[in-house]
């Protein structure tokens, strides 16, 4: 794998710390998976395959551009390493990763390809579905989370948890394009 123990630590506490979930214990004989690291395992088995069946069905031959529509968590999260190694596989192969979570037009050629967390509506094409995400809304212990919630812009209006959030009648305090706020 060329990597060190304590670099893919960093990266997993990073991916726990991005998600709010704990993926991992550590015990005595090394470090079990928890109950939400098993049940992120088939998506990302998934993400996976569908980057490995990409390189399979391409010949040595490819280059060029590639846009690569996602969001930013996504890309951080899921693609850096597949796609790092896509490339080494194929190093004529540009890969542009415009990572928002707004909606894009594959028609116009805004992005070549879209992994995105809601179904494109819209349009003549290919849609796969890769996997399911699960959301929830959670309050912090102190109380700091009764002012209302944090919710996605207007751009993310299809999502499960917008919905759900809207159809609450809670108040939202903040509006973000990113997880990372």
């Amino acid at each position: 794998m060329q990597t060190t123990p304590s670099r893919v630590s960093r990266q997993i506490e990073a991916l726990e710390r991005a998600i709010g979930l704990v993926l991992f214990r550590k015990s005595l004989d090394g470090y079990r998976l928890t109950d939400e690291g098993r049940g992120l395992v088939p998506r990302a088995e998934a993400v996976e395959s569908a980057v490995q069946a990409l390189g399979a069905t391409t010949s040595s031959g490819v280059e060029g551009r590639v846009r690569l529509a996602t969001t930013e968590s996504i890309a951080m999260h899921l693609l850096t390493r597949p796609l790092r190694e896509l490339q080494d596989r194929f190093p004529g192969l540009r890969l542009e990763l415009p990572a928002s979570s707004s909606a894009v037009d594959l028609l116009s050629t805004e992005a070549d390809v879209a992994l995105r967390l809601v179904r494109q509506q819209a349009g003549n094409l290919s849609v796969r579905k890769l996997g399911c995400l699960a959301f929830a809304a959670y309050r912090d212990a102190d109380g700091a989370g009764e002012r209302g919630f944090i919710s996605w812009m207007s751009g993310m209006a299809d999502l499960l948890s917008v919905r759900w959030i809207k159809k609450s009648g809670e108040p939202v305090v903040m509006k973000a394009s990113s997880l990372s706020v």
